[in-house]
This record gives structure tokens, sequence and C-alpha cells, in this order.
């Protein structure tokens, strides 16, 4: 059970996994406010793979993906939105890259100290996806353009991303369906690794 800065006591997180609603945490940190009438985004847009990172330094990031309807092909943008008092107040969401017009899929975060690592995997074309990567160094104010990271000529799937919160050292894995004709290839990058 958490008891959230509004004071009230919750003990079941599907209380707020109604449609179109973002909520100000993942209920992993009981400081942190959590209520839909206390909105962090309400919106008509398809809301979907909703993250939320802390850090030691009170810096909370909240992404999501966001599109105008449910077919699994409409355009998507990767939003974020930050607070750096510990999940007190945000800032208005923003979007992360440019890209608004190909469909993305599978949202990760990753945070250490103020670095904000983030990893989604975007439709090239032909319904094939390819995982790209971005970092903020200030908290998740700023990103960096977006980097493909995987290239593959089919399809991935699968992709993962584990940031070490100490040092920063981040991995990502992922299946890549056409790096060697027809077999199915579990994949690695990192950074500082």
């Amino acid at each position: 059970m958490h008891t959230p800065i509004q004071g009230k006591v919750f003990d079941q997180q599907n209380i707020y996994n109604e449609a179109n609603c973002v909520n100000q945490t993942n209920m992993t940190s009981n400081y942190l406010g959590m209520t839909c009438n206390n909105n962090l985004v309400n919106t008509n847009k398809t809301i979907s793979d909703i993250n939320t990172v802390t850090s030691t330094g009170w810096f909370v990031v909240t992404a999501w993906l966001e599109k105008d309807n449910n077919s699994s092909s409409s355009p998507t943008k990767v939003m974020v939105s930050v607070s750096q008092n510990g999940g007190q107040s945000y800032s208005d969401p923003s979007q992360i890259g440019t890209d608004s017009n190909s469909a993305k899929r599978n949202l990760h975060l990753g945070i250490s100290n103020e670095h904000v690592y983030v990893t989604y995997e975007q439709d090239i074309g032909s319904n094939k996806y390819d995982v790209f990567f971005t970092q903020s160094y200030n908290g998740g104010l700023i990103f960096q353009s977006p980097n493909n990271l995987s290239r593959s000529p089919e399809d991935t799937t699968d992709s993962t991303l584990t940031v070490d919160s100490v040092n920063g050292k981040w991995v990502v894995t992922y299946l890549d369906h056409g790096a060697m004709g027809t077999q199915t290839v579990l994949k690695t990058d990192c950074g500082g690794c």
C-alpha cells in the first residue's frame, strides 16, 4: 500500500489504468503524487507503453507512446513529461524526436543520476521495425536526436533496455529477424561497456 503526497491511500494500480490517463508514477516510489483527478496528461489520443523512472536527485521522468487511433500502424509520438522536484510538479508534455509519421512500439526508460535513456521500436516501412535509442543529459528536459541501433534488413522485436543507475552504462538487447537471412539472432548494443 502506498501513501502519495495528496494523503490518499491506494492499494491497487489497476484503479488508475483508465483509458487516456497518464499518472504521475507507476507506484514504485511512495513519495510521488498519484491520482487521476490530478492528471499528468488528459487526452483524447490513445496512450500506451507508460514508463516512469526516478533518480536519487529527485528527477522523475514519465514517457509514453501517443497516437490518434487504435490501429497498430498509425503514426505514433514518443512523449515525455519531467519533474525536477520529486513529482510535485511536471513540465508540459513534449515529443522525443521529430518523427511523427511512423508507428512505434515497445518503449523503455532508464535513468542514472541526471542521465535519462530511452529506447523504442519504430516502423521503418512495410511493417518492419528497428530499435531506436536516445538520451538526455539534463534529467529529461532535452533529448538528443534518436539513433537507429539495429539497422536490420528485416525486423527487430522484443527490445529491452538495462541501465546501471550508478555508472550510467546501458545495454539494449533485441531479436534481429534479418541478421542472418532466415535465422533470428539475439543482439546487444551498449554504452560504456
